[in-house]
């Protein structure tokens, strides 16, 4: 609706400095609001809510995967909105999650290298501190992760984010 919502979200601090630029600056959906085109907007997100909890309950496919070039859009962060926005269209948390994770691995058909927890499959893994299927936003609640069978620990990730908003926070 206006760019300073951008600007008050943490995670924007890690989209590349022309992105971010474009997205706080640049906007075309921000350009573009008004009164009309909100409400016409929110019409858009309400339909695709139901069409969403409908797919599921009719056994479609539902896969994760944020629109990474809509300005503003930060990849890796924006996956939890998701996450949360298909629990609000209807999905379970476990439904929501498997979005993400095992219908994606599926749908390319990959399940069983990708997607899975077995002897062979491809070793990536969020760690969490909460229980995402008691709370989807529990996604968020990262203690590390498993990438290619090595564990990364929060403080590594928090270090390596830290180096990353400084090095977009420097001038070019």
């Amino acid at each position: 609706r206006d760019a300073s919502t951008l600007r008050s979200r943490p995670e924007i601090a890690y989209l590349h400095p022309l992105l971010r630029a474009m997205a706080l600056n640049h906007n075309p959906y921000v350009a573009a609001a008004n009164p009309d085109r909100i409400a016409f907007l929110e019409r858009i997100v309400a339909f695709n809510r139901k069409l969403t909890a409908a797919f599921s309950a009719a056994g479609v496919p539902v896969l994760a995967g944020t629109d990474a070039q809509v300005p503003g859009i930060v990849p890796g962060f924006s996956l939890h909105d998701e996450l949360d926005a298909l629990v609000v269209a209807g999905l379970t948390p476990m439904q929501a999650l498997e979005s993400a994770t095992r219908a994606p691995c599926a749908w390319l058909g990959q399940l069983g290298n990708c997607g899975v927890v077995a002897p062979g499959a491809r070793a990536d893994l969020l760690l969490l501190d909460g229980n995402p299927l008691a709370n989807i936003s529990n996604t968020r609640q990262i203690s590390g992760v498993i990438v290619r069978g090595k564990y990364v620990a929060r403080a590594e990730l928090d270090r390596r984010l830290r180096e990353l908003k400084i090095r977009y926070e420097q001038p070019k």
